[in-house]
């Protein structure tokens, strides 16, 4: 039923070195950014306000949520205390581990372990970073990506979901249905 969309999906080695050298491009320049004295969070906030879309996106039924999103990564405030040195690792934390259970509400079931997992290990390193290292660390672009992927793993299983039980709708009541 998917493969027209499994076949759109499908990268040449060329489109997937491409796409490599352009995540590896994206996120050097993120840790370069932060290790700057002081260091630059523009890339930081971009990547926020990014996820912080993708996440209202998941669920844009729901206004409540969209608020709770907007509340918890209010990125005016986070600006303001940038620009101020009030922001820190344990004000990043807070927002990274909101971030975290959303992904954890919006995931398949079966998946909760390893994000639960993957924000002990990364609570650990937060917590552990030194003041004076706490940019310039590679968990912080790993950490990003991380929560990129996820949202890109939940979006395709959405939209799989959608287009099955639209299928199946389709197929019961006699239309046909391909993807092209």
């Amino acid at each position: 039923m998917l493969e027209g969309a499994q076949k759109r999906q499908a990268r040449t080695p060329e489109e997937q070195k491409i796409a490599s050298t352009w995540k590896k491009a994206y996120w050097d320049r993120f840790t370069s950014l932060l290790a700057e004295t002081p260091p630059d969070l523009s890339a930081l906030l971009s990547s926020l306000k990014e996820l912080r879309g993708r996440l209202i996106a998941l669920t844009p039924a729901r206004e409540d949520l969209a608020r709770e999103a907007e509340a918890k990564i209010d990125l005016e405030h986070i600006e303001q205390m940038a620009d101020n040195g009030a922001f820190g690792i344990a004000e990043l934390s807070g927002v990274l581990e909101y971030l975290v259970s959303r992904l954890r509400a919006l995931e398949a079931p079966a998946e909760n372990a390893a994000t639960d997992a993957w924000m002990a290990e990364v609570g650990q390193e937060l917590a552990g970073m030194a003041e004076g290292e706490q940019w310039g660390s590679p968990l912080l672009p790993k950490a990003f990506a991380y929560i990129s992927e996820k949202l890109d793993t939940i979006a395709q299983q959405s939209a799989e979901s959608k287009v099955n039980m639209l299928s199946s709708y389709l197929a019961q009541h006699g239309a046909e249905c391909t993807l092209a």
